[in-house]
């Protein structure tokens, strides 16, 4: 079940990886390299979009993108966090459960 991801993602981002260092190549010869590769893939996976401010120095970028992971991992946990909350304990289920049997046999008590 997990192999397919683990196996298809890598693949994936190594397609795009060439295909958008030779989209730079061929706009751009003079930033057209690897680094500025990886950073046009980082952003655009982090939904954080190219906007009208970004960072030219590759200090920045790096402290970009870690912003961008982090911030990524934050709504995970928040997410993450919520959900356990909203989720139904075993005996809560078990009521629930009862609950809509006893509305069921009142609705029809002559089924068999």
């Amino acid at each position: 079940m997990f192999v397919l991801p683990a196996i298809v993602c890598p693949l994936l981002a190594i397609t795009s990886l060439h295909n958008t260092h030779s989209f730079i190549r061929f706009h751009d010869e003079d930033h057209a390299n690897l680094l500025n590769s990886m950073w046009l893939i980082a952003i655009t996976f982090l939904s954080v979009g190219f906007g009208d401010i970004v960072p030219n120095t590759y200090c920045g970028r790096g402290i970009a993108v870690t912003t961008g992971i982090m911030g990524a991992g934050c709504t995970a946990l928040l997410v993450a966090v919520l959900s356990r909350k909203m989720e139904l304990t075993r005996a809560e289920k078990h009521v629930h459960n009862f609950m809509m049997d006893t509305q069921l046999t009142k609705r029809s008590p002559h089924l068999a």
